[in-house]
């Protein structure tokens, strides 16, 4: 090999040093073209939604017209399993369009609520706070809805109530969403009477304090057995989020309690479910979700062997026995419980999972 003179190296190694030195001016030039598009996104969050657009890379994900468990359940299920495949899974970052959604219910607003909460705080790396971004629904009722459940807060977007038509505002109600991670009954407490506070409901104080017991009783259910199991996603553990809301022109009262964990069908011991299959109490041979969600509700013990876990589910369904016009509302993985004042029971399947539990109670005509 020819041996090099130091005139030829030195002209090799000035070559080479412009050649690096371009390379970080285009790295510093797309750097700075990217931090212009995040300040110009900021200086656009007082303005209507039409001026927040996703970044290169950023996987889009549209939002159906309905967003809601009751009403539009697998195209708001496949949404939410779309984000969350591609945030915690993998590990992209996602745009959420909500450009044709007209309505969206306080359930899966606290669902989605969150999924954000879980993304960001699961999601390793930079740039948590574009990890999940997206512009706001032009329906007023949607965009309140989600501002005051505190969704945006959560992806470091401001509220923009103001563009919602505030003046114009529905006479709603909403208890932004609240989490925890051990039964705080203080707090509970507080956010229970804090709702009851803003409306004139006909609640005798055993009734309020039934419902405040029965909410106890879903978060100690979260927090004691829903996250022992296998799960889908990667979880924040003994983790569950509480929210309320009021419509007063349907003269509606909702509380709920959701987690993200093993889902109640995986936490029943496998000999309650071979006794109930031998005694006729589940139909077939494999149950299903919703199935056993019933039976769940009818057992004294289940996953941990412990006198009183059913009677968590005994006193959920007590507040509703007590109130006039009130139901009791359980999602868990691909089922749905329904219980009712006047006792009726009935129990749906569902095609996707929800991947966790969702306790809802509502009460009616006050």
């Amino acid at each position: 090999m020819k041996k090099l003179t130091p005139e030829e190296i030195i002209r090799i190694e000035t070559l080479r040093l412009k050649r690096e030195r371009k390379r970080l001016e285009r790295g510093l030039s797309t750097l700075e073209r990217v931090r212009s598009q995040r300040k110009k996104i900021r200086a656009s969050h007082k303005s209507l939604s039409d001026n927040i657009f996703a970044f290169p890379g950023q996987l889009s994900i549209e939002l159906p017209s309905v967003v809601s468990f009751k009403d539009n359940y697998e195209q708001t299920i496949n949404f939410i399993n779309a984000l969350r495949d591609a945030v915690l899974t993998d590990r992209m970052p996602v745009f959420l369009h909500f450009d044709n959604v007209i309505s969206v219910s306080p359930a899966a607003a606290l669902v989605m609520t969150a999924e954000i909460y879980r993304c960001r705080n699961l999601r390793p790396g930079r740039g948590k706070k574009y990890l999940v971004n997206g512009n706001w629904p032009s329906n007023d009722s949607a965009r309140q809805l989600l501002s005051r459940m505190g969704f945006y807060r959560l992806m470091g977007l401001p509220d923009n109530l103001e563009s919602a038509g505030e003046s114009k505002a529905d006479k709603s109600i909403h208890l932004g969403f609240t989490s925890l991670k051990n039964v705080d009954a203080g707090k509970i407490a507080e956010f229970h009477q804090e709702l009851l506070s803003k409306i004139n409901i006909n609640l005798g104080s055993q009734e309020a304090k039934r419902l405040q017991g029965a909410i106890i009783e879903a978060i100690g259910n979260a927090n004691e057995h829903a996250y022992k199991g296998e799960t889908r996603y990667q979880i924040l553990k003994n983790r569950a989020w509480m929210s309320g809301y009021i419509d007063t022109d349907k003269s509606e009262l909702m509380f709920m309690v959701m987690d993200q964990g093993t889902g109640i069908p995986n936490t029943l011991d496998p000999t309650f479910i071979e006794r109930a299959l031998a005694v006729g109490s589940l139909s077939g041979t494999t149950p299903s979700d919703a199935e056993l969600i019933r039976l769940a509700t009818t057992l004294n013990r289940t996953s941990t062997h412990k006198s009183g876990r059913g009677k968590g589910f005994e006193t959920m369904k007590r507040f509703v026995q007590t109130v006039d016009d009130a139901e009791l509302r359980i999602l868990s993985n691909r089922g749905e419980y329904l219980f009712k004042s006047d006792s009726d029971e009935s129990n749906i399947d569902r095609i996707g999972s929800l991947g966790g539990t969702l306790v809802q109670w509502s009460v009616s005509a006050w």
